[in-house]
């Protein structure tokens, strides 16, 4: 769930994420055959970083960063349930999805003024039309843009 919202990745590249792909040094997380079979970086933060490697020390994952408990990799269906789960006990009665994170990532980020040129290679899309669907303007956003009348 942290990658989902703190990178705003796929599920399917959460759940292909591989240990090698964690760029420690540059803070990074490459992308290896996304979605369009493009590849791609994605900021890593040093909170997230700290969570990974915890993660790693305890569960010491082989080929996928994150295993499932039958198979080798993890499932997007576990990941949904998961969702599902952790929603019912935070009393959230919305139809929550795991590409949710996603899309508040991409608010976020053009919440804090993040150019959408670059929420767009983050995200991996083709154009920014495709982006804008996924930043939504915010109450904050809203609320910071002046008035014409102010100018007079």
């Amino acid at each position: 769930m942290a990658l989902l919202f703190g990178c705003g990745m796929r599920v399917s590249e959460v759940l292909n994420l591989k240990p090698e792909h964690i760029d420690r040094k540059r803070g990074v997380i490459n992308i290896i055959s996304g979605k369009g079979n493009k590849d791609r970086i994605v900021p890593l933060g040093n909170d997230l970083l700290v969570l990974l490697s915890k993660y790693w020390l305890e569960y010491r994952p082989k080929t996928y960063m994150f295993n499932g408990q039958i198979s080798e990799q993890y499932s997007m269906s576990s990941i949904n349930q998961f969702l599902k789960q952790i929603a019912h006990k935070a009393g959230v009665n919305k139809n929550l999805h795991s590409h949710l994170g996603r899309h508040s990532y991409a608010s976020q980020l053009w919440a804090n003024g993040v150019d959408l040129s670059k929420i767009r290679e983050i995200l991996g899309h083709n154009t920014e039309k495709t982006t804008r669907i996924y930043t939504k303007c915010t109450a904050q956003i809203i609320s910071s843009v002046r008035s014409p009348y102010t100018f007079l």
